[in-house]
């Protein structure tokens, strides 16, 4: 598998965990530097059959370094000979699309192209949903759902440690009322995930209310801290800007009523997987729809800031509750087990 993910996002680790107990060896790397860089780890790696690629942002840096688009047409048709040279050695190739397109802000079209050649190079496509499928064959203009695989994202049941401190220690240390109606927000935070329309719909309620909002996560880059704290304007805010232990995560998780998530164009989330797993109600953008895993009845979908800000004016603890519990169950039935199984089914394909 590669590249080698798992230090940041459990994903990889309990995939190639669920593997391993189905007799496969995982080996994880990195992309070697140099020309055909999948054929090198083929020949570092001799006795693997299957090459399992997942993120692609490095490839695509690589490829990117030229502004002539004569050289980067060149480097495409590079990936997709480099496909075919494994496939005909009689290895097979298989691509994970977590994304629709790579996070760092790449030209648009030019990542597009890069991505149809390699989609059009490999043995087999996973996907997390059939929704998810649709979209990227529409994007793409390509269907290729004869040789995709549709896998939801696996549940987090067991992997993180369970909470530590009971909710209202949680919720004093921070200064937030244990009567309180909390929303949370847990993780890495950056541009993209729509932080911003959270604290501006939140900037809008009445603070005399009794509901209130915890940020807490690692922000990239540092300076984007600052725009979102000058953003606050309600005193029911929290804001707390650092990398969070597992422990401190799950702790907050469970002190929040509802996770509320409203980031902006993405394929799947292991961070709404994990609030399901934890019993949590969700607060998602309509476009998370594409992610075909979450009950319609454990989330409230809003379109817009003012659609964010009235559904929050409305929450009902009893209902929050009931929510959570629904998407608890459907975690439930989420196994990695299962998540292996279909990619075993891949694999031989």
């Amino acid at each position: 598998m590669v590249p080698d993910y798992r230090a940041g996002n459990p994903y990889q680790e309990l995939l190639s965990k669920e593997l391993e107990a189905k007799m496969y060896n995982v080996e994880f790397d990195s992309y070697p530097y140099g020309l055909f860089p999948l054929l090198q780890l083929l020949r570092k790696h001799k006795k693997t059959k299957v090459l399992h690629i997942h993120w692609i942002s490095e490839l695509l840096r690589r490829a990117s370094w030229s502004n002539n688009n004569g050289v980067y047409r060149f480097k495409c048709l590079m990936l997709f000979i480099e496909c075919w040279l494994i496939r005909l050695s009689g290895k097979k190739i298989i691509w994970t699309i977590h994304n629709k397109f790579a996070h760092e802000g790449y030209d648009r079209k030019r990542e597009l192209l890069y991505r149809k050649f390699l989609v059009r190079g490999v043995n087999q496509v996973i996907v997390h949903s059939k929704e998810a499928l649709e979209e990227l064959e529409e994007i793409y203009g390509i269907d290729f759902s004869h040789k995709t695989q549709v896998i939801h994202h696996g549940n987090y049941l067991g992997y993180y440690p369970t909470y530590n401190k009971e909710k209202q220690e949680v919720r004093e240390s921070i200064n937030i009322p244990n009567s309180a109606v909390v929303i949370g927000y847990f993780g890495q935070i950056r541009s993209y995930k729509g932080v911003e329309l959270l604290i501006n719909s939140f900037n809008e309620l009445n603070e005399q209310s009794n509901i209130y909002l915890m940020i807490a996560g690692k922000v990239d880059p540092n300076e984007y801290a600052d725009k979102l704290i000058d953003s606050v304007k309600s005193s029911n805010i929290r804001l707390k800007f650092e990398f969070l232990s597992d422990q401190d995560l799950i702790n907050y998780i469970e002190m929040s009523d509802i996770i509320c998530l409203p980031f902006s164009d993405t394929l799947t989330s292991g961070s709404v997987i994990l609030a399901m797993s934890c019993k949590k109600a969700l607060l998602l953008p309509e476009r998370a729809k594409i992610f075909g895993c979450v009950p319609d009845k454990g989330v409230r979908y809003f379109e817009s800031q003012e659609r964010l800000k009235n559904i929050i004016e409305q929450l009902d603890l009893n209902t929050i509750e009931e929510m959570g519990n629904i998407n608890y169950n459907k975690a439930t039935n989420m196994s990695w087990q299962t998540v292996a199984e279909k990619t075993v089914l891949a694999y031989v394909n």
